[in-house]
């Protein structure tokens, strides 16, 4: 939570959905998070990107006893450089 702003939450139709925006505005756009509340489990996620094009990750068959390795999910952003004037 400390990178991240949540937009919105709105349970529906057994869904809870969570939107997410970067809190320093490096990474343009938002993540929405869609959670199965009857499974308890994350159904899907939905990237838009600042220009609103949407990229959906739906997740299915998933198995509980597995655990990926947590760098498998990191993302680094490149160092954010101060503009000058000349």
């Amino acid at each position: 939570m400390r990178e991240a702003d949540i937009k919105s939450i709105d349970i529906q139709d057994g869904l809870t959905t969570v939107v997410l925006e970067d809190k320093d505005g490096l990474v343009p756009g938002q993540l929405i998070l869609v959670y199965d509340n009857k499974r308890k489990q994350l159904q899907s996620w939905v990237i838009v990107d600042g220009q609103g094009r949407r990229t959906t990750i739906s997740l299915d068959n998933i198995e509980a006893a597995n655990h990926p390795d947590p760098t498998l999910f990191a993302v680094s952003l490149p160092a954010h450089k101060a503009k000058t004037n000349r």
